[in-house]
């Protein structure tokens, strides 16, 4: 699994992780999206293993 942040949102907000990442393991979600944090917080949870399917199934195509 990844944590992923952005540079828009540089800021580390951990006082309800636990409980998100229990969601998230509990629904087997592919995708976690935490909406209604502190300005600069916001923060995902993604699958690795779904990740990582995605990108090989992606193929590297572009369009064009």
């Amino acid at each position: 699994m990844a944590y992923r942040v952005t540079t828009e949102c540089p800021f580390i907000y951990m006082d309800t992780f636990e409980d998100v990442l229990a969601a998230h393991l509990g629904n087997k979600a592919s995708l976690t999206v935490i909406e209604g944090l502190p300005e600069g917080t916001y923060y995902e949870i993604i699958s690795l293993k779904d990740m990582k399917r995605a990108h090989e199934e992606g193929g590297g195509k572009t369009s064009q």
